[in-house]
């Protein structure tokens, strides 16, 4: 036997590159995202605990491969990573996009988007009123209004917190 016999492999023998969606379990998937989603918010500068992250699988997309989305809850309100989350979430959805285009992921599942739901202690008096001064401020800088004429001033219904419950 020759030595370059001894080294040579089979075709047959070379690992696949190809990934197979049945090689990862949901719960594989979902905890990819979730390293994901955590990344990004880190990176925003949103910290852990004004946030809930939760990864849902949604079925199967046309192709067949699972499709998930990222539920994020806003749980309290600390007004500069509260307004980067408001404010920023499509940049935070670019992000996320853009480190999953970097991954395997895309090959064996597909991506719905981010979608955030604001916590019963978000939706308090104190918060909705430094949410719509914010807003306010937000809209006299760029578009010359007056405070009082914002479509974000605090409206009668504002006045009072809604009903607990999440």
């Amino acid at each position: 036997m020759s030595l370059r016999n001894l080294f040579q492999r089979e075709g047959s023998d070379s690992p696949s590159t190809y990934l197979e969606t049945g090689m990862h379990t949901v719960e594989d998937l979902r905890h990819e995202y979730l390293e994901l989603v955590d990344d990004s918010l880190d990176r925003g500068g949103i910290p852990v605990g004004c946030v809930e992250v939760e990864i849902r699988h949604l079925g199967a997309d046309k192709n067949g491969k699972p499709l998930f989305s990222a539920m994020l809850r806003m749980t309290a309100w600390e007004r500069r990573s509260g307004t980067r989350l408001l404010l920023g979430l499509p940049l935070l959805e670019r992000g996320v996009r853009k480190l999953l285009a970097g991954s395997w992921l895309p090959d064996v599942s597909s991506f719905a988007g981010l979608w955030l739901h604001p916590a019963t202690p978000v939706l308090s008096r104190d918060v909705a009123r430094e949410v719509s001064v914010l807003l306010a401020q937000i809209e006299q800088q760029f578009e010359g209004a007056k405070p009082a004429e914002s479509m974000w001033s605090m409206p009668p219904e504002l006045q009072s917190d809604p009903p607990t419950g999440s």
